[in-house]
């Protein structure tokens, strides 16, 4: 009588489990609630539920989640939130919060982006110095690469500019070197060759590494500084800007958590 008596509350317990990841509960917290571990938890649900239904509960349980949120959500967006912030206070993957932003605020964050690179460009310095001091150090007109290595290891003068803050400013590298009296190189750009060495994949994934290492979604420059392959012109290239290749590095995140 007892052995069929546990027989029954495993059959109750396994349907317990099914009904759990049905609504979107990972492995590991259906393992928490049961004291089991991830493994085993998967082999008692086996086959009754695909890892494809999962995904799509889980989608579903997000989207509710955030439907029921969305007047906080875009509160706090127009308070000037990011919208990386905003997916860590209220503990959802990032392409759960992009679908239900109003077109308004998304007109609203992209003129906000707007008016804040141009702030940044109109408290740029002059960067002419900066460029005629990394050629007098190296005795020819720098390249890219070359103006990096310098700026890495510290060796322009305090405050100098990062090469894509200069590249902003001038349009390219080769206006900056004209307009700082350097005779330009006629060699393609590093960040366009650099574009035909890496693959899209390659620079999420270095964006997706200084993640990892730093615990932040890195700005340009902090990027350049951190990493000098492929820097972030050639990255920008591949993406076509620094927003949309860390929105598809953040997406390739939470893709690689929820495959691990």
């Amino acid at each position: 009588m007892k052995k069929g008596s546990n027989k029954e509350d495993r059959r109750i317990r396994a349907e317990q489990m099914v009904f759990l990841r049905r609504l979107g509960y990972t492995l590991e917290e259906i393992g928490e609630k049961y004291s089991l571990t991830r493994e085993r938890v998967r082999q008692i649900i086996g086959n009754k539920i695909t890892p494809n239904e999962v995904r799509e509960l889980r989608d579903e349980r997000l989207e509710q989640y955030v439907e029921k949120n969305r007047e906080q959500i875009i509160a706090r967006l127009r308070e000037g939130i990011s919208l990386q912030k905003i997916a860590i206070e209220f503990d959802v993957p990032l392409r759960a919060i992009n679908p239900v932003l109003r077109s308004a605020d998304r007109i609203t964050l992209s003129m906000r982006a707007a008016q804040s690179q141009m702030e940044r460009r109109s408290q740029l310095h002059d960067s002419i110095p900066d460029l005629q001091e990394a050629a007098r150090i190296l005795g020819r007109t720098p390249s890219i690469g070359d103006y990096n290595e310098l700026y890495r290891f510290g060796k322009l003068p305090e405050g100098a500019l990062s090469s894509q803050s200069v590249i902003i400013r001038f349009r390219n590298w080769r206006d900056a070197c004209v307009a700082a009296g350097l005779t330009p190189h006629d060699a393609p750009s590093s960040s366009k060759m650099g574009a035909k060495r890496y693959s899209t994949e390659r620079c999420l994934k270095a964006i997706v590494r200084y993640y990892n290492e730093y615990g932040e979604w890195p700005t340009y420059d902090k990027y350049d500084v951190a990493y000098a392959k492929p820097c972030s012109g050639t990255i920008r290239k591949r993406l076509g800007t620094w927003t949309q290749a860390l929105l598809e590095a953040q997406l390739l995140y939470e893709q690689e958590r929820e495959n691990a």
